[in-house]
């Protein structure tokens, strides 16, 4: 089955940890909407991004003006904006979901980054490269460039562990942490090999189980409570791609906490 451009549903699971999962990138903006309206977060909240593309950029800056037209609560005009304004190659709702109040900051693991919105700063010793723009409200938002692998995360020189590097980002992370407001949100595309020729597969069950089992994963759902998950089957090969790729996820990774999204979202999204 093709994946269905236009599919604005998510299904939503609350057991130990709040998670959503879309079929569709882009549909994320609702989901974090909603988390919003439940008090879930708080607005002006951490993103943790993982994902095979950034997602970093505002094709129309009509955008901005039209999403304000819009009461948060109106569900069918949301639906419709990211039904038909949003690009179909979810470009624009993290950079949305910043102007809108939902998302302060974004941290992002990513391994393609070019064309990213807003101006570039360069990290120091400390500090960590990230783009950077300031709201219509004068609200500065921070795109912080965490690396391309979720492996980098811990350790000896792991992002968020590194006793004296990125303190930037450890001090935004902890913060949230501590605040319980921070999101972590996964693209599935994330977990696929990429050939020369424009074709996707997903990463074999030995690498898939070294990722959702190894320590920097287990930290981000140790600390985090509330997650998005976009399935993205287009970005991974095709369903049957995307279906091994949930499989190891759910299993490897979200079974500890005694939760399981596979079989409902199989049969959500008929994957």
């Amino acid at each position: 089955m093709s994946q269905d451009r236009d599919n604005m549903d998510y299904v939503f699971f609350n057991n130990s940890k709040k998670i959503y999962v879309c079929l569709n990138h882009r549909v994320a903006y609702l989901c974090w909407i909603d988390a919003f309206r439940k008090k879930f977060i708080k607005g002006k909240t951490l993103l943790f991004h993982i994902d095979f593309h950034a997602d970093f950029w505002l094709n129309n800056r009509q955008l901005v003006r039209e999403q304000e037209a819009i009461n948060i609560d109106d569900q069918q005009r949301l639906e419709d904006f990211v039904k038909k304004k949003l690009h179909k190659l979810n470009t624009d709702f993290i950079v949305l979901s910043m102007h809108r109040g939902i998302i302060g900051d974004a941290l992002s693991v990513s391994r393609k980054n070019d064309s990213l919105y807003g101006k570039f700063k360069g990290g120091g010793y400390t500090t960590t490269n990230r783009y950077e723009f300031n709201d219509k409200k004068g609200n500065l938002h921070t795109f912080y460039l965490g690396g391309s692998s979720v492996l980098d995360l811990v350790g000896h020189y792991g992002l968020l562990t590194d006793n004296f590097r990125h303190k930037d980002v450890q001090k935004v992370f902890k913060d949230a942490v501590r605040s319980q407001n921070v999101i972590l949100d996964i693209d599935l595309d994330c977990f696929t090999y990429q050939s020369p020729h424009g074709s996707d597969w997903a990463f074999n069950k030995r690498h898939l189980e070294a990722i959702f089992q190894s320590a920097a994963f287990i930290h981000l759902l140790n600390h985090i409570d509330v997650v998005s998950i976009a399935l993205e089957p287009s970005c991974c090969g095709g369903n049957a791609e995307c279906r091994s790729i949930l499989e190891k996820i759910n299993s490897v990774g979200l079974s500890r906490y005694n939760i399981d999204i596979e079989e409902k979202t199989i049969q959500r999204f008929k994957l």
